[in-house]
């Protein structure tokens, strides 16, 4: 059973006690939506050094000698710092893993170390034509809002960044009131108070010089509205790279805090492209042969929202795969979502839903950004479910797609 402590940082318990494993995070809610442009890829750059820990034990070499596996990730709302271990090494490594959050140490050498890591990322991300294509729709949907920046930075914005605001930066937003700590596994509640104790000692130690209210303000505004802004048109870009032309479509969506929105959404997702049953599957490889996959996926922010759709084909086909997700978008709108499809969208959901629940790390994840944005689309989630009816959904076909707006980005050989 799930339990909440309300504490600073707050904590999300969920004790398992079939497995003896432990998963933990630190959910920081601070990502790329809170840069501005010429700070751009400091919260992931921060994340990197953050891991280095000069001056202390050694993440990589501890977690090697318990046989515990732990990493770090940036997104574009959180960042998110976690582990597995076993029981018996749970309260030392979460002892030193907290030191690394609220009490980073880094150098000019770690820093510079880091900031060739990323630059070596970033040629990664250069090869991934999906991905760019996908970051540059959701570029042209918001109208470059801070949420569609570069996760990673560009070469130019992380040469800007120097250490003394990598250090501002930590200070203004790891407040310990800006961090849900979660935990999943065979622990015993009644020790998490010790783990408290120790936490707010180290954060009362520094508190004088660390946590304090920086004079510069985040834009909230920019934070909490996300309002597509769609290209009537689209975007065409010619890559001699690639051996196809990937597509990506955004649609109007919803924020997190759309609660009554957000199963129907998914309903509508998963009836698209979340089986091999599910429409544009149906139209475009199974009955078509146009592509080898492709996908859907609500794309959920604090401040608004999209639905997006992915695919590639061969260049020479890419008209007539455009023409027919219109025409089949158009399609369903009109007539709705049939009713088998409907109810094997139900029983996928709630299977994916206990699927999601089965094992420690990802049940920490699912609790976690549940504190972490206060959401509430899964409380009470079968009775929902279960009461759910298609005209909702056909009514919220409507909603997203009737007035025929979208963005559309493609990339291939015989763009121009």
């Amino acid at each position: 059973m799930l339990t909440t402590t309300q504490s600073e940082p707050e904590f999300v318990l969920d004790p398992v006690s079939t497995k003896d494993i432990v998963s933990f995070s630190f959910m920081v809610k601070v990502g790329v939506v809170n840069e501005e442009i010429d700070e751009n890829g400091i919260s992931h750059l921060l994340e990197h050094v953050i891991l280095r820990g000069t001056n202390k034990v050694q993440l990589d070499n501890y977690f090697e000698k318990i046989g515990g596996k732990y990493n770090a990730f940036t997104g574009r709302e959180f960042t998110c710092y976690y582990a597995k271990v076993l029981k018996e090494d749970f309260h030392e490594a979460f002892s030193l893993l907290s030191d690394y959050v609220f009490n980073p140490s880094f150098t000019e050498e770690d820093l510079f170390i880091e900031k060739k890591i990323i630059n070596e990322e970033i040629l990664h991300y250069e090869d991934n034509i999906m991905q760019k294509v996908k970051d540059r729709a959701l570029f042209i949907a918001t109208r470059n809002h801070p949420v569609s920046y570069d996760i990673l930075g560009s070469y130019e914005s992380l040469s800007n960044i120097n250490l003394d605001h990598v250090y501002s930066y930590h200070r203004r937003h790891y407040d310990p009131s800006n961090i849900v700590i979660s935990i999943s596994g065979n622990f015993e509640p009644e020790r998490i108070q010790t783990l408290k104790n120790d936490l707010k000692s180290k954060i009362k130690s520094t508190q004088s010089d660390k946590f304090i209210i920086s004079t510069k303000e985040t834009n909230e505004t920019n934070i909490n509205e996300v309002k597509p802004n769609f290209n009537y048109g689209d975007f065409r870009e010619k890559n001699n790279k690639a051996n196809k032309s990937y597509i990506c479509h955004l649609y109007n969506g919803f924020s997190r805090f759309e609660f009554d929105k957000l199963l129907p959404l998914e309903i509508i997702n998963y009836s698209l492209s979340g089986s091999r049953m599910a429409i544009l599957n149906q139209a475009l490889r199974e009955k078509g042969g146009y592509v080898y996959s492709l996908y859907s996926y609500p794309i959920i922010f604090q401040g608004g929202g999209l639905l997006g759709l992915v695919t590639a084909t061969n260049p020479n086909n890419e008209n007539e795969v455009l023409n027919l997700i219109n025409q089949t978008i158009k399609s369903i709108t009109k007539n709705g979502i049939p009713n088998d499809l409907f109810i094997s969208a139900k029983k996928g959901l709630r299977s994916a839903f206990v699927f999601e629940l089965e094992n420690t790390l990802d049940r920490m994840f699912f609790y976690g950004r549940e504190a972490l944005f206060g959401e509430k689309h899964y409380d009470n989630f079968e009775d929902k479910l279960n009461n759910l009816d298609i005209k909702t959904v056909n009514d919220m076909l409507h909603e997203i797609f009737e007035s025929g707006q979208f963005s559309l980005v493609s990339s291939g050989t015989n763009n121009v």
